[in-house]
């Protein structure tokens, strides 16, 4: 099959250089608006984050049971369909609760007067709801391209806007243009007919009843998970100047750049992922796992430590931000670490053990509290060092799923051993070594980590090469059957 025909070739590049694209857009608005403004932007992506997340788990939900029902596409249509009611009524909450919250005043936040900004962010939290669901559906359908038309939408209105504003302008027209890519998102998926037309006979409480009481341990699991991060640009932004808060937003918008890359293949097998780990076949899912975490662990590590050598070039071209090159290192660390238990999370939501995972996400939230007050109000550290609070909370994450997938696959179970298999020496040294280094603003010798990495796991590596082509020659093994 030739490579243009090639689906996943196809989605990959597009979301690459949609990313690429994205990744510059990020330096340009860093720019354009200086670090005091990106502050401001910052909280107004904080607050939508915070939105998105608070969303009952019924996306989470509706994947999971989409693909659990994957034979009967009527089901199919009556889980989206009352997924959709679910979230009018929660809209409807949101709405109000919005009104009460301008009643009082509580959208002047400290330093920040986000006034101008609170109707919109409103209106874009609810089109994004629905818009989860149309990416869902899709997701879940294959529907590759689709999907990579839908995650360029943003990116190009970015583009336009960028063009013609900067400063406080650039901030409202930037939040404009995500309410237009929402609504232009909505409408490719009614045209495409992601949602189910209306008829009271699909609405079913009793099926309402099961998306939000799977969804619910999912949402928990979720929003605790990514609680964390916000958890940390919250205590930042808290205690913080709006400058130093703006120099985390761009070391985050950088340093997370690269793990998009992954994220978008990722995003592809997920559905597969969860379909071939619902076997209750031991053997089979240990040999699937073992796959995925193969390719995706050390795919993960060797773009971070190349990412690493590059980012002194970036801090060349953007002087105004140099204090932000300690948090880029520490930043790419904390979400590489989340890496290590890729795998083990997806096995547990596949075997329906949606309460564990949240019970790992909550323990994993309350140690980046409590260790991030502490550095910010007690030890009183630079800001860039807050981010070690991000760290320590995904070591422990990884740590627990790694121990309760492997009890569910009949393994090992005992401290020693988890260590050893979520954290290996091959994997451990040259992370190490980038975290000393990185502490110590060591940035000439960033090329060890990238060494020692490339020396230690000259296998695996050899294996991804050998996984890219596989992909490349049979692009349907994605596909859910």
């Amino acid at each position: 099959m030739p490579v243009i025909k090639n689906k996943i070739f196809v989605y990959l590049v597009t979301r690459y250089l949609t990313y690429g694209l994205q990744f510059v857009l990020s330096l340009i608005i860093a720019v354009r608006l200086g670090p005091y403004f990106l502050g401001v932007y910052g909280l107004v992506n904080l607050i939508l984050n915070y939105f998105g997340q608070i969303n009952f788990g019924i996306p989470h939900s509706l994947n999971v049971l989409l693909i659990h029902s994957k034979d009967d596409s009527e089901m199919q249509r009556n889980y989206t369909f009352n997924s959709c009611i679910i979230l009018s009524v929660f809209s409807f909450v949101i709405v109000l609760g919005a009104v009460i919250w301008v009643l009082i005043g509580g959208v002047q936040m400290g330093e920040y007067d986000i006034r101008l900004y609170f109707p919109l962010i409103i209106i874009i939290a609810i089109l994004a709801y629905f818009n989860t669901i149309v990416t869902t559906v899709v997701r879940f359908q294959n529907r590759v391209q689709l999907l990579s038309i839908i995650g360029t939408i943003p990116v190009l209105m970015n583009l336009f806007v960028v063009l013609f504003f900067e400063s406080e302008e650039l901030v409202l027209a930037l939040v404009c243009a995500n309410l237009l890519s929402c609504i232009i998102v909505l409408i490719i998926g009614v045209s495409k007919g992601v949602f189910a037309r209306f008829e009271r006979k699909v609405i079913s409480l009793p099926t309402q009843k099961q998306i939000v009481r799977k969804g619910m341990y999912l949402f928990l699991y979720n929003s605790c998970f990514y609680f964390i991060l916000l958890s940390v640009k919250t205590i930042i932004s808290s205690n913080y100047s709006v400058e130093e808060f703006g120099y985390f937003t761009f070391s985050y918008t950088i340093a997370n750049a690269v793990m998009l890359l992954l994220d978008s293949l990722n995003t592809i097998i997920f559905p597969k992922s969860i379909d071939i780990l619902s076997n209750k076949n031991s053997a089979d899912r240990l040999s699937v796992l073992n796959k995925l975490r193969v390719g995706y662990i050390t795919s993960s590590h060797f773009l971070v430590y190349i990412s690493m050598v590059t980012y002194p070039f970036f801090i060349m071209l953007f002087p105004q931000y140099s204090k932000a090159l300690t948090s880029m290192n520490i930043v790419s660390l904390a979400v590489l670490m989340n890496t290590n238990s890729y795998g083990y999370i997806t096995l547990l939501i596949a075997q329906n053990k949606e309460r564990t995972t949240y019970m790992i996400s909550t323990c994993a939230l309350m140690i980046t509290i409590i260790v991030g007050i502490s550095l910010a109000r007690f030890v009183r550290v630079e800001f860039s060092f807050v981010v070690i609070s991000m760290l320590i909370a995904y070591l422990v994450f990884s740590f627990m799923a790694t121990y309760e997938g492997s009890k569910l696959l009949g393994e090992k179970s005992s401290f020693s051993y988890t260590i050893r298999h979520f954290f290996p020496l091959k994997l451990f040294i040259p992370y190490g070594v980038a975290f000393i280094l990185s502490i110590l603003k060591y940035q000439v010798l960033a090329v060890w980590p990238l060494l020692i990495f490339a020396v230690l796991n000259w296998r695996d590596i050899k294996y991804l090469i050998t996984l890219v082509v596989k992909l490349k020659n049979n692009p349907n093994i994605i596909d859910i059957k």
